[in-house]
């Protein structure tokens, strides 16, 4: 049975008031047994519905009714449409799904929140894609810039959406590396679903087990004419405030996206710790500066 369909079909009846099940099966592209199943349901779950024959009938929502029926007292409603006005970014369907609940309570709320889950002139939502692949169980094909700073094709079971920190990533069954993999939206270029679907239940482990093995300590000095950007991207326990700089202490692989983040930095950074890492932004720093000669 179809959640979205009885939403359809009490949204209509509160616009319309009454309608026949003969045009909500049509306009639904359902059976009229379908719409009968469908009001039995909604009617046996509180809604005050009443069904009349002959000429002038149909079926009908009383008035009046609704908000002691749904079995929400009025701040649930509230806090259940703040939930989705705070999601309106994330989803393209929570705008509709919205106003019909706002119909459904006969609420008027402020839309005092939006969450737009694209950095600045981007305008790709990888999360509207997984989401539908993940709920009809596609495998997708992802492009990936993995730490090493190689893009590989990756197909996936997609399994989960998490957010964490101050960005998203998706988890899934990975079928290059027959393991669960869990993949930051950031560094996906590309999102094709496939054809193929899977039919087994997927159980990622929880974000907060992924391997940090690899991991070492890093210790960054900023100027404070950066500061706004350093705020953003590290957690305030990372940040110590000294008179004339800011040090950040952190745990972070040592990879080619590493280096490329403290060069992103120009002469407002210095690495302090790992020697490793000081070493290799050196080393292409004079690269960049032979380029220049060249």
């Amino acid at each position: 049975m179809s959640a979205e369909r009885l939403f359809k079909i009490l949204n209509r009846l509160i616009d319309k008031n009454t309608c026949t099940a003969q045009e909500l099966a049509e306009e639904l592209e359902v059976s009229v047994r379908t719409i009968y199943r469908d009001i039995d349901t909604l009617t046996l779950s509180g809604i005050p519905l009443i069904t009349t024959q002959g000429k002038g009938g149909g079926i009908m929502l009383l008035d009046n009714h609704i908000l002691n029926k749904t079995m929400l007292t009025s701040f649930e409603q509230d806090q259940i449409i703040t939930a989705l006005q705070g999601m309106q970014g994330a989803s393209t369907h929570s705008n509709e799904l919205i106003l019909k609940l706002k119909n459904l309570f006969r609420k008027e709320t402020s839309d005092w929140i939006e969450v737009n889950l694209n950095e600045w002139g981007m305008t790709d939502n990888f999360f509207e894609i997984f989401k539908e692949a993940i709920l009809s169980k596609h495998i997708v094909e992802i492009s990936y810039w993995g730490t090493s700073g190689e893009n590989t094709k990756r197909k996936i079971k997609p399994a989960k959406l998490v957010f964490k920190g101050r960005g998203w990533y998706v988890q899934g069954y990975c079928l290059s590396k027959n393991d669960y993999r869990t993949f930051k939206f950031i560094r996906i270029e590309d999102v094709k679903v496939l054809d193929e679907v899977f039919t087994e239940q997927l159980n990622p482990p929880s974000i907060e087990n992924v391997d940090c093995s690899n991991n070492k300590k890093v210790v960054l000095c900023f100027d404070y004419k950066v500061k706004n950007r350093v705020v953003e991207e590290f957690d305030t326990h990372q940040i110590q405030y000294l008179e004339k700089e800011i040090i950040v202490e952190t745990y972070l692989p040592v990879d080619m996206w590493l280096k490329e983040y403290v060069l992103s930095f120009g002469s407002s950074i210095q690495v302090i710790e790992p020697v490793q890492l000081k070493n290799e932004v050196q080393e292409e720093i004079k690269k960049m500066m032979n380029c220049m000669n060249n």
